[in-house]
């Protein structure tokens, strides 16, 4: 009994240290290809391609909540751009469910897509179509922890854009998903062609420089980040509709050096007003001018304000 416990301990051993040593720490400004598996074991397949990471955030939802999530953004500019976000380490968040419902990223008018909801486990892909892009969005949530890939390729560059096909790609692209680390999208080779592009490059910055160079190399810096941000300063505008976006990556320029060029920092919070009015009004309760419903009312109103 000892010798097989000892032979199960090492085989556990082994297999922890294989699927370790497969584990990328994703780095930004660096290019990946096929299926990848981060740090925090999040599998991204890839579509066929050298594809750039150009963003990485960590991001804590507000209130109480049970982990952290990391967004990854890849881009290739002859195909398009993936976006990704799953759960940094093992635990997930169940701050994203109200009333314990999982959200849908499947709102709107989808041409293609399906749907399972079972309490607060939920998986659906559905498709989108901006005219430029098709967008393919992929969502599963377990146990309050969620997992969302979405897929924009140039819509130029599908050989058939008919509903049925788009349907057939998009359920294709979701069974691979949720394969998990087997997952694998080679088969879009057979969907879309890339002759219709330019070229097949991975290096984004030098491609996409030369591209546009004439176009905004009259623009300064300062110029470019007005029109690649939001106006509160908050993060980039959408960069798959949005060139300037793009020109600014291609500038090495992050979000908080175009902060400080347009002004846009975020705005923090003036807590000493609120603060003011809920002394008041525990003052007004003690003093008993107020009922315990009415304190516990305006209180809220005044948080829900902030």
């Amino acid at each position: 009994m000892k010798i097989f416990t000892k032979v199960l301990t090492s085989v556990a051993i082994f297999i922890s240290l294989t699927l370790s040593a497969n584990a990328l720490k994703l780095e930004k400004n660096d290019t990946y290809s096929g299926t990848i598996k981060d740090s925090n074991r999040n599998n991204i397949p890839l579509p066929p391609g050298e594809w750039l990471l150009t963003e990485k955030n960590i991001t804590k939802p507000q209130g109480r909540s049970l982990g952290s999530f990391v967004e990854y953004t890849f881009y290739n500019s002859d195909v398009g751009y993936v976006f990704y976000y799953g759960p940094k380490g093992t635990k997930g968040s169940a701050d994203m469910w109200v009333g314990r419902k999982t959200p849908s990223v499947c709102d709107g008018s989808p041409i293609a897509g399906k749907t399972k909801i079972r309490g607060i486990n939920n998986t659906e892909w559905c498709v989108f179509d901006d005219g430029e892009y098709i967008e393919f969005r992929n969502y599963t949530a377990q146990n309050f922890s969620s997992y969302y890939h979405a897929y924009y390729i140039d819509k130029i560059l599908l050989r058939d854009t008919s509903k049925s096909t788009i349907q057939s790609i998009g359920s294709q692209i979701f069974d691979q998903v949720m394969k998990n680390k087997a997952g694998d999208l080679s088969f879009l080779s057979n969907r879309i062609d890339l002759n219709k592009s330019s070229s097949f490059t991975s290096n984004y910055t030098s491609d996409y420089s030369s591209q546009t160079e004439s176009k905004y190399q009259s623009l300064s810096n300062k110029e470019i980040c007005i029109k690649a941000t939001k106006l509160d300063g908050s993060g980039w505008m959408p960069s798959h509709s949005n060139d300037h976006v793009k020109e600014a990556w291609s500038r090495d320029l992050n979000i908080n050096e175009c902060r400080v060029l347009t002004g846009r920092k975020i705005a923090k919070k003036d807590t000493s007003n609120l603060k003011d009015k809920l002394l008041e009004l525990k003052s007004l309760f003690d003093e008993g001018l107020i009922t315990q419903d009415q304190y516990d009312k305006k209180s809220n109103e005044i948080l829900e304000t902030f």
